[in-house]
């Protein structure tokens, strides 16, 4: 993504955008998670935004301590100028719920759905207690 593209602003959307790459396996299996729970939710889990808005991001603890590539960091920069919620990849896919059922609230989504079981993820104290 150059930095003349521009990120689109959140519209009636069910696309969450993962954001980065992981770096451990720990966090690929939360990121594999994250994704299976999208799914399953009637989400539609995508690494581009060239086939218009997202709803939110899921990203990796990397980009959200701001060590990733200029590129991604102009899209970042873009992501937050238009106001699209970020979460990690390491967070409850409740969190996601709730952060697409607060952008839904704001009239930026108009479909929510409701929480996945928590065992679509490994068990959060054992996995980061690995980290």
């Amino acid at each position: 993504m150059s930095s003349s593209d521009t990120v689109p602003a959140v519209g009636n959307t069910s696309r969450v955008l993962f954001l980065g790459a992981p770096t451990d396996d720990v966090e690929v299996e939360y990121w594999a998670g994250m994704r299976r729970w999208a799914r399953a939710h009637g989400f539609d889990p995508t690494d581009s935004l060239d086939e218009g808005s997202v709803a939110c991001v899921v990203t990796t603890e990397d980009i959200l301590d701001g060590f990733c590539h200029p590129t991604e960091s102009v899209m970042v920069q873009q992501l937050h100028e238009n106001h699209i919620p970020f979460v990690s990849a390491y967070d409850d896919p409740r969190i996601l719920q709730r952060v697409l059922a607060c952008t839904a609230a704001a009239g930026a989504v108009t479909d929510t759905h409701p929480a996945a079981p928590i065992d679509m993820l490994p068990d959060a104290s054992t996995a980061r207690s690995a980290a």
